[in-house]
């Protein structure tokens, strides 16, 4: 049973750890889809600090207030 704890612990900080803070350089809409045809779900402010959870062309993924969509890359 140890075991099983210590690995899921290793996993779990092995994720923090391999997560990107990114400040933003614009105001930029977090997007329900990657596309800029995606319904617009939140507006994140200029300098905002963001965490990435995933990155695909030019669209990452990220949660922030609650929301959970894509942004472009480019901001």
């Amino acid at each position: 049973m140890k075991k099983i704890f210590f690995l899921f612990g290793f996993l779990l900080s092995v994720v923090i750890t391999n997560a990107q803070q990114v400040i933003t350089k614009a105001n930029i809409n977090l997007r329900s889809e990657p596309s800029i045809q995606g319904q617009i779900l939140y507006q994140i402010a200029k300098g905002t600090i963001i965490e990435l959870e995933g990155c695909e062309s030019d669209w990452c993924e990220i949660s922030i207030d609650g929301y959970s969509g894509y942004v472009a890359t480019q901001y």
